[in-house]
């Protein structure tokens, strides 16, 4: 076989392909035509809760709530001030630079160290909070060592860092709850083995671990490697493991918070606290003659740690994705003493505003028509999310409407996809509209029906709708009338119609046109009874298709026209005589 008769065949497979697949849309239009829109709406709302259920139940939901939470963050027009009280007492690159040339790279040895809170010490630093690990000896300097070790002992404002690792290890691990008094201790109401292990990396050295005064370093990243909470302790088999920020609020008397999982409230930018560098105060605690105030850390928390870029003590957070670890536990230890943690909306509230939400959105798609309903595939979403939003900046309270606005935004915008689709169906649009074939002559009936009231009637859209797939399955809304103007425009007029199209020569077809006309003007009369209309109007012509299509189109306007102007005129009649009846009683 030659390359363009096989080119010719895949073309011809191709051609046959679309054909069987646009037929196959236009049965799957035709049985959701068929389908009560109230059963659609009804049917949508259920899947999307089911998702809904499902999502919160795999926890899919958080990464959109924190992409949410994240540019609120980024974009709040109030943010928290930074607590004076709170320095960072930075390792920054200018440290590593001053210093390297007396004690050579990072890390320094350790009296370093103890020298800073000898003078942190002497200016009653409020509490001195150590973002670093010890949690090996230097070997190459066993007196600086001592010396570190000897104010650590003489200190009563120092706290210390714990790394905790995977409870998984905890059987393995030989540090049991007695060894750290200070740091595990059991949960209210609770009298745990003090044999339990812990996995566990304390100070190394023993006058350290001796204070008490410990905590684990621990930051846990969502999934996406953001950091956005601060697990402030940890409950496992009746013990509790607090964390740094939390054994401060133990010894300084904070108020203690109902939940170990708390959501950051960050400041405006990272490293908004107060930051000295390490080196100025090393240096100027050396001097004879100081020049520094000598209670300058009066009172206040000093976290000392890193951030020169070369120690890689970094950190995704929604501000930043190398936010220096030191300002997130600064952070946290901000809100834990000033109580300033987001608030949360539990799941067991949000579900049922997503769900009130739903049920909404159902009741708004069958009373109002596409045309009302316009944006609010955008508002709605929009609507939630500036709740959010506005919380957040004056209520401290982060009320997750991720989900809510996300089930806005799917549900209108599947509704509008549906109606529009329907709407090119039942009004005869490409590619749903009667083939009329040239030459032959057809029967054509219309039906129009006036709603009457000025400001229309509920729900008018989905109840024409109904009666016309139930009971005029081979009807179309409106034909002909122009791109754009389907049956629509006259609905909005307060005007219905229908319009069958049959050749006469197909009895059947025009025996089941005339059954369905019928039936249709009796139903919509019943449906709308209410509304005291007038009676709908039926207008029966036979049309011969010649071969120039768009005279055939003008004829069906036209007499799709008529069939309007004659109902308009009867119902502006029957008003007129109303208004001289009236007048007639009054005058009597």
């Amino acid at each position: 076989m030659r390359w363009w008769e096989m080119a010719s065949d895949n073309a011809e497979k191709v051609v046959r392909m679309m054909a069987e697949g646009r037929q196959l849309f236009h049965a799957l239009v035709r049985r959701l035509a068929m389908l009560d829109g109230r059963v659609f709406h009804i049917a949508l709302a259920v899947l999307l809760g089911v998702g809904i259920v499902l999502s919160y139940g795999l926890h899919q939901e958080q990464h959109m709530k924190g992409s949410i939470y994240d540019w609120m963050t980024r974009h709040r027009f109030h943010t928290p001030q930074p607590d004076p009280e709170v320095v960072i007492l930075d390792i920054d690159e200018k440290s590593l630079a001053l210093l390297s040339s007396e004690f050579g790279l990072w890390p320094w040895p350790r009296d370093v160290l103890g020298a800073v809170l000898a003078e942190l010490e002497a200016q009653q630093a409020q509490a001195v909070v150590f973002d670093i690990l010890f949690s090996d000896p230097d070997k190459k300097n066993p007196v600086s060592e001592q010396a570190f070790s000897d104010v650590i002992a003489s200190s009563k404002r120092s706290f210390f860092s714990v790394l905790r690792l995977n409870p998984d290890n905890d059987d393995k691990s030989q540090i049991r709850a007695s060894d750290m008094p200070g740091l595990i201790q059991p949960q209210p109401g609770e009298s745990p083995s003090p044999a339990r292990t812990f996995a566990l990396v304390p100070p190394y050295f023993a006058t350290a671990v001796a204070t008490g005064r410990l905590g684990t370093l621990n930051i846990q990243p969502d999934s996406d490697g953001v950091i956005r909470r601060y697990h402030l302790w940890e409950d496992i088999d009746g013990w509790r493991i607090p964390s740094l920020p939390q054994r401060l609020a133990n010894d300084l008397g904070w108020p203690q918070q109902a939940h170990e999982n708390q959501l950051l409230q960050w400041m405006d930018k990272p490293l908004a606290h107060r930051r000295i560098s390490f080196a100025d105060l090393y240096q100027d605690s050396q001097k004879k003659n100081k020049r520094r105030p000598r209670d300058e850390f009066k009172g206040k928390i000093v976290v000392i740690g890193a951030t020169a870029a070369s120690l890689f003590d970094v950190k995704g957070s929604p501000l930043s994705f190398v936010h220096p670890g030191v300002d997130v536990l600064a952070t946290a230890i901000d809100n834990l003493k000033n109580q300033q943690f987001l608030r949360e909306i539990p799941v067991w509230v949000q579900l049922p505003v997503v769900f009130g939400l739903l049920l909404l959105m159902v009741c708004l798609s069958l009373h109002y028509s596409r045309e009302q309903l316009e944006f609010a595939f955008l508002v709605a979403p929009a609507i939630l999310l500036l709740i959010a939003y506005l919380s957040m900046n004056t209520l401290y309270t982060f009320v997750d409407l991720s989900m809510s606005a996300s089930v806005a935004l799917i549900y209108f915008t599947v509704a509008k996809l549906y109606s529009v689709l329907m709407r090119q169906y039942w009004s005869g649009e490409a590619p749903f509209g009667i083939k009329m074939d040239a030459g032959k002559t057809y029967r054509v009936i219309c039906l129009a029906a006036i709603m009457g009231r000025p400001q229309g009637v509920l729900g008018l859209e989905m109840r024409f709708l109904r009666l016309i797939s139930r009971y005029a399955s081979h009807a179309k809304g409106s034909i002909g009338l122009g791109k754009g103007i389907g049956w629509l425009q006259p609905a909005l007029n307060k005007i219905l119609i229908a319009t069958w199209v049959c050749p006469v020569d197909d009895a059947q077809a025009l025996d089941r046109m005339h059954v369905e006309a019928t039936a249709l003007r009796e139903k919509i009369a019943e449906e709308f009874a209410s509304q005291q209309l007038p009676q709908p109007s039926l207008l029966e012509r036979t049309m011969f298709v010649d071969s120039v299509a768009t005279d055939t189109e003008a004829s069906l306007r036209s007499m799709i026209l008529d069939s309007v102007q004659a109902l308009t005129t009867t119902h502006q009649q029957d008003q007129q005589a109303s208004m001289n009846d009236a007048l007639h009683h009054q005058g009597s």
